[in-house]
Parts: structure tokens; C-alpha cells; sequence
């Protein structure tokens, strides 16, 4: 998208106008330069359509959602043991970590890199966050996100 700094991009071949995000939130408010901006460039290119800008993302990007420090150490205690010596290097590297930029993806690369089987063990973490209490079989949120039983 050409002209970013300003949110928006012409594109004459097409007669588009490609807005970004949140330059079309801005422009949704009465009295910014957004707007006044939005109804000046809808003056000059009457024909133009608007269209918010897409952003393309990778179809087989996996994410990591439940991934924290937290249930990083559960997951080592889990594989290897409450001693494991990976707990040890995983709370250095965490140390280490916090004065890098990005903190958090060093430490997730140095486990993924170290425990590449979890990639594939979607079911140690229960994706809801809830335990059913089995006295009344209703739900309440668990702190603790682990499954024990990984079978």
C-alpha cells in the first residue's frame, strides 16, 4: 500500500481508494482530519469505491495461544520431572530474555526448539480454560489450563 503513512492508497487502474483500518476508524468521527480528508478524496474521485485494506496472512501459521511462561514450566515439570534441568534454563533464558526486544519469542523459540513434540500435542492444553466440577457437572474456569491426562 503506497502512501502509508497517511492511511490510505489510490489506486488509479482500478479506481480504488484502499484505506487502512484505522484510518477508516478515525474518518468514522465527525470533525477529524480523517474525515475531512475521506470527504475531500470522495469530491475528487466520485467513481472510486472504498475498500479497507486486507491483510494476507499465512494459511498454515501455527499460533500458540496458551503458550506462556506458566504453562511452559508445567509442560517441562510434565516431560522431564518437577527437577528437570530445562526448568533451570528455561528461568534463565527468561531472564536473559527480558532485556532483548521481543522477549517472549526468544523464550518460545528456545522451547519449541527444545521440546519439538509439543508442537504436536494440542491436547495438553484444554482450549475452553474451564474443568467441569464433577460433584454438580457444571464448568468454572480453571487456573490451570494443563490436562493431566495425555493420552
Amino acid at each position: 500500500m503506497n502512501n502509508t503513512g497517511i492511511g490510505y492508497a489510490i489506486k488509479h487502474i482500478d479506481k480504488k481508494i484502499i484505506l487502512s483500518k484505522a484510518f477508516y476508524k478515525r474518518a468514522e468521527i465527525s470533525r477529524t482530519s480523517e474525515c475531512k480528508e475521506m470527504t475531500r478524496l470522495r469530491k475528487q474521485y466520485p467513481d472510486y469505491t472504498f475498500e479497507l485494506k486486507e491483510i494476507k496472512r499465512a494459511k498454515n501459521k501455527r499460533t500458540y495461544k496458551k503458550l506462556t511462561y506458566d504453562n511452559m514450566r508445567q509442560y517441562i515439570a510434565f516431560q522431564d520431572g518437577e527437577q528437570a534441568a530445562n526448568l533451570t534454563v528455561l528461568e534463565e533464558n527468561i531472564k536473559i530474555a527480558k532485556t532483548k526486544t521481543s522477549s517472549y519469542i526468544h523464550v518460545k523459540k528456545w522451547f519449541l526448539d527444545n521440546y519439538p513434540d509439543f508442537k504436536d500435542s494440542a491436547l495438553f492444553f484444554n482450549r475452553s480454560g474451564e474443568t467441569e466440577d464433577s460433584e454438580n457437572g457444571t464448568t468454572e474456569p480453571s487456573g490451570n489450563d494443563i490436562i493431566e491426562d495425555v493420552a
